[in-house]
């Protein structure tokens, strides 16, 4: 019941979810809620799970079937109990929401993000926050980008990792405040502390002195709802490390106009309108408006993420180091890089400009992206059971890279009349246990090649590749006229019948 709590507390008044870390801001579990509801006998998580159908897309997810198996509730069935506006969600990660009112879409909202940094699919936004009013969300969250993790070390959780070389994920890329150019530290906890209300006040205090260890004796952070309309956001810091420059940084879609003094900001998200002032700001502090384009000196920027606050004329590539998915626009690369160069603004010092002009550089990329483009060909090839021109897709690709691995054990595979990492995958798929595909693979690497021959021929059958199968019985067939289990397979799929699950489990 916790978990159903959290969902309707993480969801803020326009039904986007806070998504800190890796999360996403679309909610689709209410119809899991709905079929608890009904199993536990719970009629009020029934008409929040019904009623918020619209709003969290649940028709998008993957449990809205679960809705067919639930009863709708009645007209007069009793209604949900007004959840508390000042929660706190404890655990790894913790946050807090704090909001004006409830079934107001246009209510006052924000989230603060807090709890340990060293977890699985975590950023570091200790201390980020989420804001809605009027309906729009005017302190946004990146969130997740799955192409960050097929970069080397893209999974380590160490200080100094490769990880947080990625705006993303690190705190340049969260609504936190920043001291110098230093990222935050993901050992320790930051927790919040017991909420403080009273009349007409909410307010919560994470310590982040954890995430600032190192540049900072001590770092709090406090959020408070005044009034139901007024958001007040506390940094205090003790015991600096040096003199660093603190940045405060806030990510927003909202249009920003700065007023000459520099201690207030207007945000305008239609028909919202959203006033930011400095009340007690250190001296010299002014709020900027950063060209989104200057977020690439010195962190990694996918343009996906780029174009999600500069708007869609952003050019595609923003990244300082691409990779093999950038490949398919390399030919664009060297026009957009020499484009942005001018409207980059100054290179801040501890910045590295992007690599501009590298002959080198993009013979590498192209090559990566040929390699790329050989490897899928090779790949439907050995799908259709053309292994002749598989082999020579991977042949040709382990000649531009001879030191490629993955395609030289593709290349061995396909040799071997069988795609073993494939046929793991559709496994996986079927939710065979680890041990049968073990099992598998013993039979890829230790039998005969005719019953690798035929194993593959089996799977490809149970998938519905009736005529890679074909081609699979045949070449077993082909050597061993006699194979009685080849010749049976065939005729299964000439009767158009299903392949019987013992059947294949006795091939191993």
């Amino acid at each position: 019941m916790r978990s159903f709590a959290f969902l309707r507390q993480a969801a803020g008044p326009t039904g986007r979810m806070v998504n800190y870390a890796d999360g996403s801001d679309t909610a689709v579990l209410p119809a899991c809620a709905a079929w608890a509801a009904q199993r536990l006998g719970d009629p009020a998580l029934a008409v929040w799970a019904w009623d918020s159908r619209a709003v969290a897309s649940t028709a998008k997810g993957r449990f809205a079937g679960l809705f067919a198996l639930t009863d709708e509730p009645a007209a007069d069935a009793p209604k949900p109990p007004v959840p508390p506006t000042t929660w706190i969600g404890r655990g790894a990660a913790q946050i807090a929401c704090l909001r004006s009112a409830w079934d107001d879409p246009a209510a006052v909202f924000v989230a603060l993000k807090a709890g340990r940094l060293r977890i699985n699919h975590g950023h570091l936004d200790a201390g980020s926050i989420i804001l809605e009013a009027g309906g729009r969300r005017f302190a946004e969250e990146f969130g997740k980008d799955d192409r960050i993790y097929a970069r080397t070390d893209a999974w380590g959780l160490d200080n100094g990792g490769k990880r947080w070389e990625f705006l993303r994920v690190n705190n340049h890329g969260h609504n936190v405040l920043v001291l110098g150019d230093r990222v935050q530290d993901v050992d320790g906890d930051n927790p919040i502390g017991p909420p403080i209300v009273r009349e007409g006040f909410q307010g919560v205090i994470a310590d982040l002195s954890a995430a600032y260890q190192g540049q900072a004796a001590t770092a709090r952070r406090g959020v408070a709802l005044v009034g139901g309309s007024a958001i007040i956001i506390q940094d205090e810091f003790t015991g600096l490390t040096g003199t660093p420059a603190a940045r405060w940084l806030l990510h927003t879609r909202a249009q920003a106009e700065v007023a000459a003094s520099g201690q207030a900001v207007i945000l305008t998200l239609p028909p919202a309108v959203l006033h930011l002032r400095a009340l007690a700001a250190p001296p010299g502090a002014r709020f900027t408006i950063d060209d989104p384009i200057e977020l690439l000196d010195g962190f990694v920027m996918e343009g996906e993420a780029l174009r999600r606050f500069a708007g869609p004329d952003v050019p595609t590539h923003t990244d300082d180091h691409p990779v093999l998915e950038y490949g398919p626009v390399v030919n664009h690369f060297e026009r957009i890089l020499a484009e942005l160069a001018p409207v980059r603004g100054p290179v801040r010092p501890h910045c590295r400009p992007p690599s501009i002009g590298s002959d080198d550089f993009f013979a590498k990329l192209r090559r990566r992206f040929d390699v790329s483009q050989l490897c899928i060909q090779g790949d439907l090839a050995h799908l259709r059971g053309d292994h002749d021109r598989a082999i020579g897709r991977y042949g040709a690709a382990l000649l531009l890279d001879p030191d490629n691995r993955d395609v030289a054990v593709e290349y061995k595979n396909v040799q071997f009349k069988g795609n073993y990492h494939f046929l793991m995958t559709f496994d996986r798929a079927r939710a065979w246990q680890p041990q049968e595909i073990h099992r598998f693979l013993r039979i890829m690497f230790h039998r005969d090649d005719q019953n690798a021959v035929l194993w593959t021929g089996r799977q490809y059958q149970m998938a519905g590749w009736h005529d890679a199968a074909r081609a699979q019985y045949r070449q077993v067939l082909a050597k061993d006229p006699q194979n009685v289990e080849a010749a049976s397979y065939l005729r299964e799929i000439t009767a158009g019948t299903l392949p019987a699950e013992q059947d294949v489990k006795a091939i191993r």
